[in-house]
């Protein structure tokens, strides 16, 4: 593999570099054999399915409570429990977020991020693993704005939120640029900036053949132009948490640098000797580096900052669109029979969708969606058609459905579906919407359970099945089933 990486890169990117360390990165590359992790969903933790997992842990990811290794990389797409979302598939050194989160609790002097009302953007989103990290971490009432500003990525990255399972998140599809219309909004903003693509190396023959000091150095003036735009958009105050899967001084410290001049203060990340005996590297300028090599993961860089002067509210907070009130209004008498159902959530009547904004965060998410181009947000709730209720499949993913579950007792009172246990061929047989029949269980609308865990909704006839999975997130490859 030595011989295989792009001539200059070993001294234009890993110059700095120690002898030992650049030594044990290309021992890790010729071995060309990356860990697998994946990362809990804490909110669906209480499934059984946590308990027995189709897969070997290795153990836990040290910067992620979480985050564990695998023994070995299962077909995960097999796997119903990944469709419900109680894991994440993700690479164990961008799940370092966490240790950011704990550099910003420690500034702030806060013992938890979770139990603040926060904004947050996670602004190059797609396809959702930080996310998703960046839910588990945030409370119920704050709002993260995941925005993805390719258009083809979007679907993606909506598909992983629904599967986690959070409301509090608005999906956006927009530049950088176009945030300055919230004004100075956000409380933390993250940055995991698209890049040269060093760190996946061992994973992307495209990012290995696209390499060049030229691409690096174009990489990194996009770079300042995304967090030159959307710096206005942060909070006097605020954070900004950047990233790159890559190593070289431009991308990365360099950048750094630069948002330092724009009169950002670094904010040290927690526990810097423990991360260092884990071989988590300090850079010259500020950051932290991952090594394939150095640590089980690979390579990836973290800053995290602040951006100076006084904490102030944002100019565009309780600014509401007025044709999203008007709907609002137009709306609330057609959603009135659902309302003692769903307490925690002001109810809207979308086309025929019932969607659900959590009431503590609602003028805020009105206000994104009405401003910025949305791809989804909230909680959808289901279909209504006439006096039908048909359960959307995001409802049966939904944290406010495990905490259901969880507690015990029959789903919504009964009053619009019922739960039935299943095996996994039957599972897999719903999810890539293969016929199949549920013998002796009721008529009406089913949720399904595998090991705990909702997947889904169908409408059984008695001799046949109407599947409720959406089309475009079935199991294509019906072999499997």
């Amino acid at each position: 593999m030595k011989n295989s990486l792009p001539e200059n890169f070993l001294s234009f990117s890993l110059g700095w570099l120690p002898s030992h360390a650049l030594e044990c990165y290309i021992q890790a590359m010729e071995r060309m054999q990356p860990p697998v992790a994946v990362r809990y969903n804490p909110a669906k933790s209480a499934c059984m399915g946590a308990k027995e997992p189709d897969f070997v842990l290795k153990g836990p990811v040290e910067w992620a409570r979480c985050g564990f290794y695998l023994e070995e990389r299962p077909l995960f797409v097999a796997d119903p429990l990944f469709h419900g979302g109680l894991y994440y598939v993700q690479d164990a050194s961008s799940m370092f977020l966490e240790e950011a989160f704990g550099a910003i609790e420690k500034k702030l002097g806060e013992a938890s991020l979770g139990g603040m009302k926060l904004r947050v953007l996670d602004l190059c989103a797609s396809p959702g693993g930080k996310s998703t990290h960046l839910l588990s971490l945030l409370g119920k009432d704050s709002l993260l704005v995941a925005n993805e500003t390719i258009g083809g990525r979007t679907s993606a990255l909506a598909d992983n939120i629904a599967r986690w399972g959070a409301d509090n998140v608005v999906v956006t599809n927009n530049d950088a640029a176009d945030f300055k219309r919230l004004g100075q909004f956000f409380d933390i903003v993250l940055v995991d900036a698209p890049c040269s693509g060093e760190g996946m190396f061992r994973k992307s023959i495209e990012a290995l053949s696209n390499w060049s000091v030229e691409n690096a150095r174009l990489c990194a003036e996009r770079q300042k132009r995304i967090l030159g735009d959307i710096w206005e958009a942060l909070a006097p105050g605020g954070f900004l948490i950047y990233s790159t899967c890559t190593y070289n001084e431009l991308e990365n410290d360099g950048n750094l640098k630069w948002m330092l001049s724009m009169g950002a203060e670094l904010v040290p990340v927690d526990r810097p000797e423990w991360l260092h005996r884990m071989g988590v590297l300090s850079t010259p300028g500020g950051g932290m580096q991952f090594l394939p090599g150095l640590v089980e993961g690979e390579g990836q860089y973290f800053a995290v900052v602040r951006k100076t002067g006084d904490s102030a509210s944002s100019a565009a907070e309780g600014r509401r669109c007025r044709k999203g009130a008007q709907e609002e209004r137009s709306a609330s008498a057609s959603c009135k029979a659902y309302r003692e159902d769903f307490p925690e959530y002001e109810l809207l009547l979308y086309d025929t969708f019932l969607k659900g904004r959590r009431k503590s965060i609602a003028s805020e998410m009105l206000l994104v969606a009405s401003r910025m181009k949305t791809v989804t947000s909230g909680l959808l709730v289901a279909q209504i058609k006439g006096k039908d209720f048909i359960p959307h499949a995001d409802l049966a993913l939904s944290i406010f459905m495990a905490e259901k579950l969880q507690r015990g007792g029959s789903v919504l009172s009964g009053k619009y579906f019922k739960t039935v246990d299943i095996d996994r061929k039957t599972a897999l047989k719903f999810l890539s919407r293969e016929p199949f029949l549920l013998e002796n269980a009721p008529s009406g609308h089913l949720m399904l359970l595998y090991k705990g865990c909702a997947i889904g909704f169908v409408k059984n006839l008695g001799n046949r099945v109407n599947n409720l999975h959406p089309v475009a997130r079935r199991i294509r490859n019906t072999a499997l089933v």
